[in-house]
């Protein structure tokens, strides 16, 4: 695993090449797009697992930060829907070139899958297989888990607190308006949050998409019958772990459900 940067001088992004490191090097590399936020703290592991995983089935694998988002440049007040999606290109051009594949495939977990939907529409070359893992396709229900976790995460630290006093419950409400548990949720981002909908991703281009949906999920069959119609082939799977990613509990939740990881697994090693 080596970590490199990568792109514009003054928009360096951070990530982690791993090479194949067994199995028959494979023709096509893989992206892995990161979700927002705290998501992206508590699937960190999630993403190491699969890039080791993957990595043993002979694939180059990229992860990766967006712009003012981990170890890349920029400030975490900078958060852009447009800019975010031009990074997953970025990323997506950079594992290409560093792995000498002639094509790649990405995969996006929640907000993550959003992103590589929206890039797969902008870029030029589209991905060969695109897993979604509960992609945000209803941006409004979205801020609003946000918003609920992030009072929730008030009340449970000051438990008896919390009932007593008006004012702790006024300052959460009003912080998380603007942070969703730690990051900051700047006006424009809101904006472009509260504006995706399954016709955000309706023009996603790839040759087939698997769609992992959990109990919690957005309603995904608006978009599954719009790919499928566009002549996509859609696959899509249920998975029986829940973990409720916006929640101050979910640190307590099954992260790295092997499920999940032997199923996303398999979907890149189809021919």
């Amino acid at each position: 695993m080596t970590p490199i940067r990568f792109g514009a001088q003054k928009r360096q992004l951070f990530g982690l090449h791993q090479p194949p490191a067994g199995g028959t090097e494979q023709a096509e590399c893989i992206l892995l797009c990161n979700p927002f936020g705290q998501e992206a703290i508590r699937c960190h592991r999630l993403f190491r697992v699969l890039a080791e995983r993957l990595s043993r089935n002979g694939f180059h694998v990229l992860r990766f930060d967006y712009f003012g988002t981990g170890d890349s440049d920029g400030d975490d007040t900078e958060g852009d829907i447009a800019a975010w999606t031009n990074d997953v290109l970025t990323a997506g051009d950079e594992i290409l070139r560093r792995s000498g594949c002639s094509g790649s495939s990405w995969f996006g977990l929640r907000l993550g899958a959003t992103l590589a939907g929206l890039a797969s529409i902008k870029g030029e070359k589209a991905p060969r297989t695109l897993v979604f893992w509960d992609p945000v396709i209803d941006g409004a229900a979205y801020l609003g888990d946000l918003a609920n976790a992030h009072i929730a995460t008030y009340r449970a630290s000051y438990g008896a607190r919390w009932k007593l006093e008006a004012g702790l419950r006024e300052k959460a409400s009003a912080e998380s308006m603007v942070e969703a548990m730690g990051f900051p949720l700047p006006d424009h981002l809101r904006n472009q949050l509260r504006e995706l909908s399954p016709s955000s991703l309706h023009a996603a281009k790839a040759q087939r998409l698997a769609l992992f949906v959990g109990h919690s999920s957005q309603n995904t069959g608006e978009l599954q019958r719009h790919l499928s119609a566009r002549g996509i082939d859609v696959l899509t799977m249920a998975i029986e772990t829940e973990i409720v990613w916006a929640s101050n509990e979910a640190m307590n939740s099954s992260i790295v459900p092997a499920e999940a990881l032997e199923r996303i697994t398999d979907v890149f090693l189809k021919k």
